[in-house]
């Protein structure tokens, strides 16, 4: 995991908190699912979960509530029109908001600023 967190951060994580991503996996045997996750990830209608991923497409357009999209504008894997395409799949989402300067795991790169952006949020939705 620790390297996965590198690869995913803007800004360098101490050695401490990557051990502390390493510590739940004593030895490469408990990392399986970790590395096998983005080969399973459907990039195509007919590959397995892409019916499970529509499902959750369905789901989302009926979502009648106040939501909130956060994107970060570094992140490696998905670029900030995927957020926008998240934002406008949800009936109920503010525009895609992004936060500069974070990478993938943007509560890591820049956690005061989402929680800046969430309270902000729950303040304007209560």
């Amino acid at each position: 995991m620790g390297v996965v967190m590198r690869r995913s951060l803007v800004n360098p994580a101490p050695d401490g908190v990557i051990a502390g991503y390493e510590a739940p996996f004593p030895d490469a045997s408990y990392k399986a699912g970790v590395l096998r996750f983005p080969q399973i990830v459907p990039t195509s209608p007919a590959d397995p979960g892409a019916g499970e991923m529509r499902r959750v497409q369905t789901a989302l357009a009926a979502w009648k509530r106040p939501a909130l999209v956060l994107f970060s504008t570094a992140d490696p894997i998905f670029s900030v029109e995927v957020g926008r395409r998240f934002a406008e799949a949800i009936p109920g989402s503010d525009p895609l908001e992004t936060i500069d300067g974070a990478g993938h795991f943007l509560q890591e790169d820049r956690g005061e600023e989402v929680g800046t952006r969430l309270l902000a949020f729950l303040r304007r939705t209560d």
